[in-house]
């Protein structure tokens, strides 16, 4: 589910640059077991209008962090922050920082006070 979107529309009016908080649940087999998950990350999108019509031209993410919510079927819920040991790693365009890292996801504008 994105959430707090804010979208930048270039001068050239054809491309975009936007950031969303997003807030996902989901279930995953791991090691043979279904496991529910819920979790925070931020998106990081480039867009590009063709024909009239806008498209997403790159995406890129961080997942802040993740509750392995309960094996399913189980009634005892415990905290893990995924990937890890025999996780498979993150997508292209995905980073991951174990919480609380401290690690703050790069903005696509500049500072407005350092100009940075």
């Amino acid at each position: 589910m994105p959430l707090n979107g804010i979208v930048d529309v270039e001068p050239d009016g054809i491309n975009a640059k936007g950031r969303w908080y997003g807030f996902f649940l989901g279930a995953l087999y791991r090691g043979g077991t279904l496991r529910a998950l819920i979790g925070c990350g931020i998106w990081e999108n480039e867009y590009i209008k063709e024909d009239g019509i806008w498209k997403f031209k790159n995406s890129s993410s961080t997942i802040l962090s993740v509750l392995r919510w309960m094996r399913v079927g189980s009634k005892t819920p415990y905290l893990a922050n995924p990937p890890h040991g025999s996780s498979p790693p993150p997508g292209p365009g995905t980073h991951f920082q174990h919480y609380p890292s401290g690690y703050i996801f790069p903005y696509h504008y500049k500072n407005p006070v350092t100009g940075k």
